[in-house]
């Protein structure tokens, strides 16, 4: 079974929402460089994206590097500052480890195999850097699998922030609950054009035994955008496939009672 383009294609299902506005002043900008790796053969699709950081605060720069690290597997233990030797590992240990699936899973000659991440700075201000992350890979059967997730940075240090983006009482705050209720049905009204009942809602959860009055947290840490707080649930997490990454942004004028006081400094 070919998949010719199928990065390309699974890439442009992992669309991140873009944060732009707010921009720091120039002078203040982190700057960065797009590495781009592409690889193809016959058995084999590679392409590996991501923003470099190479001129800011020293603090972000090795943070952010740190973050393309472990989003592309963790293990390259050479010097951060050095984004060819890196790329390189990476490239060595992706085809590594599509060659041991192919093995593996005992594929058919000519069936292919693949494997992408795509890392941008997505959102910058003068407080903070948002990077987002889309990895895909399809190792035979149906369909692939794609993850998308994000990370914020605070500029002055460096500092991530994730999960503790949120205070720890939004764990069960019923409040809150129906936040992650409305984000839900906002995202499913832009492909259906109209608005879920709670009882409509409930009978697409698959992945999870929850009701949609006590919804658990995404496994996936929030991030920072230009408007709001990004949430995301990953396919399987507690919908079908065919649902996607259910993602909405909760706009800070909803969010702000429930977030961390350090990220309200930010703001």
């Amino acid at each position: 079974m070919k998949t010719k383009g199928i990065i390309l294609g699974a890439l442009a299902t992992l669309v991140m929402f873009s944060c732009g506005g707010n921009k720091a002043t120039a002078s203040e900008q982190l700057q960065t460089d797009s590495v781009v790796y592409n690889h193809s053969d016959k058995r084999m699709e590679i392409r590996i994206v991501f923003d470099y950081p190479t001129a800011g605060n020293q603090y972000l720069k090795n943070s952010i590097a740190e973050y393309i690290s472990e989003q592309l597997g963790a293990t390259y233990m050479g010097s951060l500052g050095n984004k060819d030797s890196l790329l390189q590992h990476y490239v060595a240990d992706t085809k590594k480890y599509l060659n041991a699936n192919i093995e593996e899973l005992g594929l058919d000659a000519d069936q292919m195999v693949s494997w992408s991440a795509d890392i941008r700075k997505d959102c910058e201000t003068d407080k903070y850097v948002t990077y987002t992350c889309g990895i895909y890979q399809y190792l035979g059967g149906a369909h692939g699998m794609g993850n998308m997730s994000g990370m914020t940075f605070r500029k002055s240090d460096g500092r991530r922030f994730g999960s503790e983006i949120l205070k720890q009482s939004v764990y069960g705050d019923r409040s809150f609950n129906t936040i992650l209720k409305e984000g839900m049905k906002d995202y499913f009204q832009e492909f259906d054009g109209k608005r879920m009942s709670d009882d409509e809602l409930q009978s697409m959860i698959v992945g999870a035994d929850c009701t949609v009055d006590f919804l658990p947290m995404p496994k996936t840490a929030p991030y920072l955008t230009k408007e709001g707080v990004m949430i995301i649930y990953q396919p399987y997490e507690l919908f079908s496939y065919a649902a996607g990454c259910v993602r909405f942004i909760v706009p800070f004028s909803k969010i702000k009672p429930y977030l961390n006081a350090e990220v309200l400094k930010m703001l």
